[in-house]
């Protein structure tokens, strides 16, 4: 085996890779025709949600997000507790939400247009991130705290076109963003989740041509077919999944639906692992207008899914295996959590 990748740090916004030359057929995503050489050198990932610059010094503590445990080590510990056959009743809350956090990148996209001023809707959004923000800090095993984006609003203090707010540790960090923005707008989660999920999807096609290379140019290794070198190769190439939750209030302005199987779909192609990436929606307020609509466009998704070949099933819809947690318009920091658990345990 090769030199092992450096560990992914969030404060240096990079993310790298040590890759070997082969002379075999390359593997590459349907949607790029051309052959790619992956060559032996450090290759820079594009900017993505895991590699923001954090907030202001006003704002935002020093990052402490290095993790003591090697790649090798974190995912041993997620893929024992993926193959357990216990059931979230009969686990304790505390550690599956740890290990959740260690497993998944967290991610909160909120709907922020001019129909979030109602009725209290924006002042309830801020009370459950401003909660969840230190519990997720103070289960994750690195004290990562969680990300933020807006549909409408980006971050003045990140260069990136991306916008964000990452690494919320406090209730006093969210709450003075959420004071500092005025809700306007549209809502136009489409084009808002295509814009945030690109260099994501870059980056798991980029690892997954890497480690189809690289097996390539193994074929002919006596090691080839041995359990511990698949695992410890597979270990190597893995990116961390993303789990995101949308919150909104009402119908969209644009076509998510269409987004959606998109991202799916090239998931497919690059045969990524079935958990690698999540969208679950969430609804504020109890308009009964938003309820409607999300139940329609849970059967929209379905019929896209349907037509487009579309394998995995990725997005999670309010109600759905969550009903002693979460309820429409009635959102709390324990139950948008335990009702995150719950969907990905029943998936995986």
């Amino acid at each position: 085996m090769g030199q092992r990748p450096s560990k992914h740090d969030r404060t240096s916004g990079a993310f790298q890779m040590q890759t070997y030359p082969s002379n075999t057929r390359q593997y590459t995503p349907e949607t790029d025709k051309k052959e790619v050489q992956i060559e032996t050198k450090l290759i820079p990932s594009p900017p993505s949600l895991l590699t923001l610059k954090p907030l202001s010094p006003a704002l935002l503590n020093p990052f402490t997000t290095t993790s003591h445990q090697t790649p090798c080590r974190r995912q041993s510990l997620i893929l024992s507790k993926r193959n357990s056959k216990r059931t979230l009743a009969e686990d304790d809350y505390h550690s599956t939400l740890t290990s959740f956090l260690q497993e998944y990148n967290f991610v909160f996209v909120v709907d922020d247009s001019t129909s979030m001023q109602d009725n209290g809707r924006w002042q309830e959004v801020t009370d459950v991130l401003a909660s969840i923000a230190p519990i997720c800090a103070n289960h994750s095993p690195d004290n990562t705290g969680i990300d933020i984006y807006f549909l409408n609003h980006h971050a003045v203090s990140d260069t990136s076109e991306l916008g964000g707010y990452t690494n919320l540790q406090t209730s006093t960090q969210v709450r003075e963003i959420f004071s500092s923005i005025e809700p306007r707008g549209p809502t136009p989660f489409g084009a808002r989740l295509n814009q945030l999920l690109q260099p994501y999807l870059r980056l798991v096609e980029n690892m997954r041509i890497a480690y189809y290379n690289y097996q390539n140019s193994n074929a002919g290794s006596s090691s080839a077919h041995s359990p511990d070198e698949y695992n410890e190769t597979e270990r190597r190439f893995y990116v961390k999944p993303l789990y995101v939750i949308a919150i909104t209030d009402g119908a969209f302005t644009d076509d998510a639906v269409k987004e959606l199987v998109r991202a799916g779909k090239r998931l497919d192609r690059c045969r990524a692992v079935p958990w690698q990436l999540y969208v679950q929606f969430l609804q504020v307020g109890q308009d009964e207008g938003a309820r409607v609509f999300l139940e329609v466009l849970e059967g929209d998704l379905k019929r896209e899914r349907e037509r487009e070949g579309m394998g995995r099933e990725m997005v999670v819809f309010p109600g759905k295996g969550m009903e002693s947690s979460y309820r429409y318009g009635g959102l709390s920091a324990e139950g948008v959590l335990m009702g995150v658990v719950k969907a990905v345990s029943s998936w995986v």
